[in-house]
């Protein structure tokens, strides 16, 4: 995995280059989102990217409902620390989101997206899905064919050299 992106709605991160299984997000990286909530709003989806140079690939995503932010500790200046356990599209654990919830004087949410850990390393994981895609029975059947292709030229070889003795 080379670089990470983190997404909550439509506002973004950074990408963190060389970030690993367990990447950091500082100021450089545009860690601090400022999100307005509407009052209809009762959840975020927040997704973490693996971004290459040929494709972006989603290592996992979970809802963050703002009923499970402690306010008092959102208002006040360390903010309330969230551990969002991501899951990937087939709903497997792909690693944890560290990030901090605060209030500004607008009363916008500003989240602050420290640092993950335990992702799911995405180019492994394409491997396995493409290895367990692959059925062993093509292989057999390969060979099954050249074996009998193998057979049908040893037996016409046999048929020929018989009409050339007799």
């Amino acid at each position: 995995m080379e670089t990470f992106g983190a997404i909550v709605n439509q506002y973004s991160t950074e990408t963190v280059l060389g970030g690993g299984i367990n990447p950091v997000w500082t100021e450089k990286h545009g860690n601090k989102l400022t999100i307005p909530v509407p009052m209809h709003v009762t959840y975020f989806t927040v997704k973490l990217l693996d971004k290459d140079i040929l494709a972006t690939e989603m290592i996992g995503s979970e809802l963050f409902y703002l009923d499970t932010i402690d306010e008092e500790k959102a208002k006040s200046e360390a903010g309330y620390n969230v551990e969002l356990h991501l899951l990937d599209t087939y709903n497997i654990p792909a690693g944890v989101l560290n990030f901090t919830v605060q209030r500004d004087m607008d009363n916008k949410l500003v989240i602050t997206i420290n640092h993950a850990h335990d992702l799911t390393d995405m180019d492994n994981k394409l491997q396995e899905v493409a290895d367990a895609k692959r059925d062993p029975t093509v292989y057999i059947s390969i060979i099954v064919a050249v074996i009998l292709l193998f057979h049908c030229w040893c037996g016409i070889l046999y048929h020929h050299r018989r009409m050339v003795v007799d």
